[in-house]
């Protein structure tokens, strides 16, 4: 899996503009080859442009749950290897099902989006949530946070949370999850070569193994950086049914860019199997 806050097309920023990184961004994602994808702050017009540059890749969410201009949530992800039984997205206030809800102070209205997959080699369902919690509002990121735990509490849980580890998002979202990158260095550079702190995460449930962990320090053929963030990799063995659970059924659709979106909370957390807590295995980050 990765996260990538692909930083929004801007005219101020000259050479670093999305239209001069986007193929290097597309180059990376196609050299990782992850099976979901988690990108925040690409604008729908960006997301065109790596659905183009992404082939074998579906695309879920960011054209009808939002207004043009907006940055969007979304999930790439591989049909070859995952399958999409259901999606959905809610919004970062105290009305979740209300689009562009803003109850917490945020500076924008801000939303969450998820996916429930099923792998196509073991048959096992894995819950993912993708976020980008607000700037500004401390207050608006620690609602958001207490949201995406209660409706959520067994999904693995990535984006961009504007705060470092160890702090009250961080705490609050690794009840029953795992930091697989904890020791690992900064995400967020603002086109610079220093560091900022790592504020890009994915936190997976603790009863899943985690095969590889690594923030990628990558940049364009000119010398310059993907993204004011860098992407954060974190492989997982692919989940198997719970005991007792059979395969999860073939989805009824393929599910591909032009699915609209429902706004909607995921599924109830007594209709996921958890993961195992003691099938656990620490690795060793890197990046």
């Amino acid at each position: 899996m990765m996260t990538f806050n692909l930083r929004r097309a801007s005219r101020f920023d000259g050479a670093n503009g999305w239209i001069h990184r986007r193929d290097a961004v597309a180059d990376v994602i196609l050299r990782q080859a992850p099976d979901i994808l988690a990108t925040q702050e690409g604008t729908l017009p960006m997301l065109a442009d790596l659905d183009e540059r992404l082939p074998g890749y579906e695309r879920i969410g960011g054209d009808r749950e939002h207004w043009p201009g907006e940055e969007p949530n979304a999930l790439y992800y591989d049909p070859e290897r995952v399958h999409v039984l259901d999606a959905g997205v809610f919004w970062l206030s105290r009305t979740p099902l209300i689009p562009g809800s803003r109850t917490w102070g945020d500076w924008i209205g801000r939303s969450a989006l998820w996916a429930h997959f099923a792998y196509v080699e073991t048959g096992g369902t894995l819950l993912v949530v993708n976020t980008h919690l607000d700037h500004v509002s401390m207050l608006a990121r620690r609602r958001a946070a207490d949201l995406v735990q209660r409706v959520a509490p067994h999904a693995v849980v990535m984006g961009d949370f504007n705060t470092w580890p160890r702090r009250y998002v961080h705490t609050a979202l690794l009840e029953g999850r795992q930091d697989p990158l904890e020791n690992a260095r900064h995400t967020h550079n603002e086109f610079t070569r220093r560091d900022h702190g790592r504020i890009d995460w994915i936190l997976v449930p603790e009863g899943l193994r985690v095969l590889r962990a690594e923030v990628l320090v990558e940049r364009r053929p000119d010398g310059g950086p993907l993204s004011d963030h860098r992407p954060v990799i974190v492989d997982i063995e692919a989940p198997a049914p719970a005991p007792g659970v059979g395969r999860a059924p073939e989805p009824p659709r393929r599910w591909t860019r032009d699915t609209p979106v429902e706004t909607k909370l995921p599924p109830a957390p007594s209709t996921l199997a958890a993961p195992r807590r003691s099938d656990a295995v620490p690795v060793e980050p890197r990046g």
